[in-house]
């Protein structure tokens, strides 16, 4: 009988290491800014086109990708070539993960940052920031339901990045009408 006890707390001890390296592994490969540190999708790219022109093509994105850009953006600055809003990454049973996107344009170059990146909960389970390692009691969801939420919307940052970046590279809508 001791044997056996000595083998569960070992098997016990092995897949208690194999999960928190699982989740330490997940939690490293995302990009942390080391001023915020914060998750933090930034990015700057070359592209051709005149500031006004890449600030349109922008906003022309905002309101191809989001069921109300007016409800999306906050912030819609043609001058600064700024463009600052709040939205929802994902929308789970538990509750939506929210997050900010900043766009930033100049002559020939934007940039791109996706941040603050929020599970906000729906009263049944507690809010959480993407940033912090969850204890699943305190927020009262299982640890496999906070995984499969974080990389849900992890994949869904990465497609809406991919989407922005594919935009930019295309003429403008107006362009050859």
């Amino acid at each position: 009988m001791q044997d056996l006890n000595k083998i569960m707390k070992k098997l016990t001890a092995f897949l208690l290491f194999i999960t928190a390296s699982a989740s330490l592994t997940a939690q490293t490969n995302l990009p942390i800014d080391s001023t915020t540190k914060k998750i933090s999708f930034t990015q700057t790219i070359d592209c051709k086109g005149s500031k006004a022109e890449l600030f349109d093509k922008s906003v022309d994105w905002f309101a191809l990708n989001f069921k109300s850009s007016k409800d999306v953006l906050q912030v819609k600055d043609k001058e600064a070539g700024k463009l600052v809003g709040s939205f929802i990454v994902y929308n789970s049973e538990g509750g939506p993960v929210d997050a900010n996107i900043i766009i930033l344009v100049k002559d020939n170059k934007f940039r791109y940052t996706i941040t603050d990146i929020v599970f906000s909960g729906n009263g049944q389970f507690k809010p959480w920031t993407f940033e912090e390692e969850v204890n699943p009691w305190k927020v009262g969801m299982m640890k496999k339901g906070i995984n499969f939420i974080k990389k849900e919307s992890i994949s869904s940052i990465q497609n809406l990045i991919s989407s922005f970046r594919e935009n930019m590279s295309k003429p403008s809508i107006s362009e050859g009408f």
